[in-house]
């Protein structure tokens, strides 16, 4: 008999052997799938290209310039994912130069190299590499190569000069500072601008104010004036009133939004209420609705009660919602008792739920009773759903206290809102601390609805409590298919499950759903442990979605053990 007949002959016994041809095949692709473990094909694969690598590299050593570029370039050709593809590209080119220093196929393979390679470790080589073959191929008689590296001499004339810059900041003195001043006036480069904005940021010396406010309201680039008005904000302290008019100048006039809010902040930085209208008029009366966001939690950074007292105000009176809800953010933030009754008020009575929403949020953010109590209001009185749940995250996030505990643990055992039941439930798993983890098992056994108690259980599970797991594989146990399910899957949320547990819920539960989920939770694992139950599972007459469940397991585990037990299996099918 022909070996092709014989193969057939057995496939077909095979499939009679198995009676059910789709569930041959699959389980079939499956041990080979799973047998491609990535462990003795990568090491001889590794070994292979390091051989390859170390062979090239030694001609570079040698001075064998054509071998090495012909080994260079073919190790690249056979292993392009290798983490030394871009070494033996680079010493291809490096090559190519030896052999032929006015070559213009060393220029085109260190140009290739720079775009294909551009976070190699050797690029700045590369581009070292054009410059110096560009100079000897102009001398040649080849000046467009020149100009085609006319880019890359200005970059490294760049790095010498900003090397220089800081050089001459370190030093100070009023020579550093007028040599930094030229260097601004001579360059064209916006980067070397920039930076020379920030160097003059660091003189002091009121002297380069001026200097700084021209090119804030002159310099042709938007990111250099931006500089130079957070550099003005430095100077601020060290300034006069002429420099707050320049910046109040600059908000004005400037068309770009970006300096303004540079400006913005500047003014906020100083802390000085002082500047409380200017902020105050920009977040109710400008057109833009960025910047009057920006001005509104600029005013944030500025302390006392007069801020508070700003930013109630744009909460009342602002046109862009977005600019009330910065408004409500910031009040939040200050953790000022005098701002709950305010952010009370919009929880409770505003129109609009995502304002409504947004005071609850900041009121989380604060600490006290009285912020804990503002919310337990809002969360009985609250005109939407997503108001009150909205209360109850807020609340779990203000802390441990019993008091939080218990209004959460309340109002997932009662009422008949299973969303709002089982942000309860979220909310006590945001807690730390035994109490949470004692109210999550009690809202599990006490409620009656089943997401409720799902919710809870992966509540339990990300808590990482010392007896969640304990907690779990009993609920894993149990008769309820779903709620089953689900807390073997939580059981992966805990990191640290007990192989051997999860083994004995694959063996005992009835339910195929439920030994799918532990087959997972145990090619999860990478235990040993796993193994021998995992062949039971193939080797017994379960439907084939378990079965090849535990095939892919076993892969996944990946083991000499597994290993050894998948050859046995393809072996017998």
């Amino acid at each position: 008999m022909k070996m092709t007949e014989m193969k057939m002959t057995e496939m077909k016994m095979t499939m009679m052997r198995l009676n059910n041809q789709t569930t041959a095949a699959l389980l079939g692709f499956l041990f080979l799938t799973a047998l491609t473990h990535p462990s003795t094909a990568q090491t001889a694969g590794a070994d292979a290209e390091a051989r390859a690598y170390a062979a090239a590299n030694a001609l570079i050593l040698d001075g064998k310039w054509s071998d090495a570029r012909h080994q260079m370039t073919a190790f690249v050709n056979r292993y392009p994912d290798s983490n030394r593809a871009d070494h033996a590209a680079f010493y291809s080119c490096f090559a190519a130069e030896k052999m032929d220093p006015v070559s213009t196929e060393a220029f085109d393979c260190f140009d290739r190299f720079r775009t294909s390679h551009e976070g190699s470790s050797f690029r700045d080589d590369a581009e070292s590499a054009l410059i110096r073959i560009s100079n000897r191929l102009a001398q040649a008689g080849r000046p467009e190569y020149r100009v085609r590296t006319e880019d890359l001499r200005t970059s490294a004339n760049e790095e010498v000069a900003l090397t220089a810059l800081y050089a001459l900041r370190n030093m100070g003195g009023d020579d550093a500072r007028d040599a930094v001043l030229s260097l601004y006036e001579r360059s064209g480069s916006e980067e070397v601008r920039k930076r020379v904005v920030y160097v003059l940021a660091e003189f002091d010396s009121g002297n380069v104010v001026p200097t700084l406010i021209r090119i804030a309201k002159e310099d042709a680039s938007a990111d250099v004036r931006k500089a130079a008005v957070y550099a003005i904000g430095q100077q601020y302290p060290r300034g006069t009133e002429a420099t707050r008019t320049a910046l109040l100048d600059i908000l004005d006039t400037s068309t770009d939004v970006d300096v303004r809010k540079a400006v913005l902040y500047a003014l906020a930085n100083e802390s000085d209420e002082a500047n409380l209208p200017i902020l105050e008029r920009v977040a109710l009366r400008d057109a833009n609705e960025e910047l009057a966001k920006a001005a509104t939690y600029a005013i944030a950074n500025i302390d006392g009660t007069r801020s508070a007292t700003a930013l109630t105000r744009i909460l009342e009176n602002a046109t862009h919602r977005d600019v009330r809800k910065a408004a409500l953010y910031a009040i939040g933030n200050l953790d000022a008792a005098s701002s709950i009754p305010t952010l009370v008020d919009v929880a409770l009575t505003s129109d609009d739920p995502e304002l409504a929403k947004a005071a609850t949020y900041a009121l989380g953010n604060q600490d006290g009773a009285a912020a804990g109590e503002a919310l337990a209001r809002i969360l009985d009185n609250g005109r939407t759903t997503e108001v009150r749940k909205a209360a109850l995250y807020a609340i779990g996030n203000q802390g441990e206290g019993t008091v939080a505990l218990g209004t959460l643990r309340r109002v997932a055992t009662s009422g008949n809102d299973t969303e709002l039941q089982k942000a309860a439930v979220y909310a006590i798993g945001n807690l730390d601390g035994e109490g949470a983890r004692e109210a999550l098992e009690a809202v599990f056994t006490s409620s009656t609805d089943g997401d409720v108690r799902r919710a809870a259980l992966h509540a339990i599970a990300n808590g990482d409590h010392d007896d969640a797991s304990a907690f779990l594989l009993a609920v894993a146990n149990g008769a309820d298919a779903e709620l089953a399910k689900t807390a073997v899957y939580a059981l992966q949320q805990t990191n640290h499950f007990d192989v051997s547990a999860v083994v004995r819920v694959l063996e005992t539960t009835p339910h195929d759903d439920v030994r799918r989920a532990a087959i997972h939770l145990l090619g999860e694992a990478e235990s040993d442990d796993a193994v021998d139950a995992l062949v039971t599972i193939i080797r017994s007459d379960a439907p084939a979605q378990v079965r090849t469940a535990a095939v892919q397991a076993l892969g996944n585990i990946g083991t000499d053990k597994a290993r050894a037990v998948l050859i046995e299996l393809l072996g017998e099918n």
